[in-house]
C-alpha cells in the first residue's frame, strides 16, 4: 500500500535522514485498536465504523496517526479507511488533511464526518469520499466516484472526481461546489443544492428540491425540473445574478490555493449552506423565480426568465 515516494516514522534517535516524506508513528494503544479491528471483518460498514469507534474508546489519537496507520497497511482489504474516518471523528483537531499518496487509494474515508470538522484531501483517494459526511469535505486531488455520498454537509470539489451521484437519494441535502473536474452526472439525485462552477461531463441534478446553479450549460431532465436552476443566461443577462457569483467565486477562487479561505467562505454563509445560497439567489432573480414551473420549460416560447 506505500506509494513509490515513500514514507518513513520519525526516529527515536539521531538516525540519518531520509529523503522521504516523515509520519510521527502510531501510539502502541492505537495501533493494537487497529490489529483488533481488522480481525473483526463481519458486517456492513456502519457496524465496522461503530466498532472501531468502540475499540478506540478511551485512546487519544490525532489524524496524522491515523494517516500512519495506512501507510503501515501492508496488504489492505480496502475498508481500512473505516477505522481511519472513526479515529478522525475522536481526534482534537477541526482540520483534518490527508496528504498520504498510497498506492491504492483508500475507500470511504471521512465517512461520517461529524459536524464539527473540516476533512481537506490533497492526496488521492478511493469511491465514497465524504460518505454520510455532516463536517465540510475539500477535495483537492483525484477521488473517485459519489464524492459526497449522503452528505448533509457542505463539499467542495478542487480536482477531479467521477460520477458525483448515479441514483435518486432524499437524503443528500448539503451543498455540494465544483470548482474542479467531475468526470460523469453531477448532482443527480440530490436534494441540496448544487454549484457548478467547473466542468462537468454530462447531466446535472434534476430532482425535486434541488437548486441547481450551472454556468457550463449541462442537460438538465425537464420531467421534475430543479426548485430553483440559474444557467448560463441568467448569469449574463441578470446584474444581481451575476453580482452574487462573481463574489461568491472570487472567494471560492482563493479557496484553490489555501483551504483556510474555502472553509471561511463556507462558514461565512451561516449554519445552513444550501439554504442561504439559495435564499440570496431568488432574491437576485427576483420576479423571475415566481414563475411557474411549466412556463419555464417551454424554450424559445415562453422564456420569462430573461429580463
Amino acid at each position: 500500500m506505500k506509494s513509490e515516494m515513500g514514507y518513513r516514522f520519525k526516529g527515536s534517535g539521531f538516525e540519518a535522514p531520509e529523503e522521504k516524506k516523515e509520519y510521527q508513528e502510531p501510539n502502541d494503544k492505537l495501533k493494537q485498536a487497529f490489529q483488533w479491528w481488522l480481525h473483526t471483518h463481519a458486517g456492513d460498514r456502519n457496524e465496522l465504523y461503530q466498532r472501531a469507534c468502540e475499540f478506540l474508546d478511551g485512546i487519544e489519537a490525532t489524524a496524522e496517526e491515523a494517516n500512519a496507520l495506512l501507510i503501515s497497511c501492508q496488504k489492505p482489504r480496502g475498508d481500512e479507511a473505516l477505522f481511519v474516518s472513526a479515529v478522525y471523528s475522536k481526534a482534537k483537531e477541526k482540520e483534518i488533511i490527508f496528504d498520504v499518496d498510497l498506492d491504492t487509494p483508500p475507500q470511504e474515508l471521512g465517512f461520517r464526518l461529524p459536524k464539527d470538522k473540516v476533512l481537506i484531501a490533497k492526496a488521492n483517494t478511493g469511491h465514497y469520499l465524504g460518505f454520510q459526511s455532516e463536517g465540510m469535505v475539500i477535495n483537492y486531488a483525484n477521488t473517485g466516484e459519489q464524492l459526497g455520498y449522503f452528505a448533509k454537509g457542505s463539499v467542495i470539489n478542487y480536482g477531479k472526481a467521477g460520477s458525483r451521484i448515479e441514483e435518486v437519494t432524499k437524503e443528500t441535502t448539503g451543498l455540494f461546489i465544483n470548482m474542479g473536474t467531475i468526470n460523469g452526472n453531477l448532482g443527480y439525485g440530490l436534494v441540496g443544492a448544487v454549484l457548478n462552477l467547473g466542468t462537468a461531463q454530462t447531466m446535472m441534478g434534476d430532482y425535486k428540491g434541488v437548486t441547481l446553479v450551472d454556468l457550463e450549460g449541462l442537460h438538465v431532465n425537464p420531467i421534475d425540473l430543479p426548485e430553483l436552476h440559474i444557467k448560463c443566461k441568467h448569469y449574463a443577462k441578470v446584474p444581481k445574478v451575476r453580482k452574487y457569483l462573481d463574489e461568491l467565486i472570487s472567494k471560492l477562487e482563493a479557496g484553490r490555493a489555501d483551504h483556510q479561505a474555502a472553509i471561511k467562505t463556507i462558514e461565512d454563509l451561516g449554519p445552513e449552506p444550501a439554504q442561504k445560497i439559495t435564499a440570496d439567489l431568488k432574491k437576485a432573480l427576483g420576479w423571475r423565480y415566481w414563475v411557474p414551473k411549466w412556463l419555464r420549460s417551454i424554450s424559445g416560447v415562453f422564456d420569462f426568465y430573461d429580463p
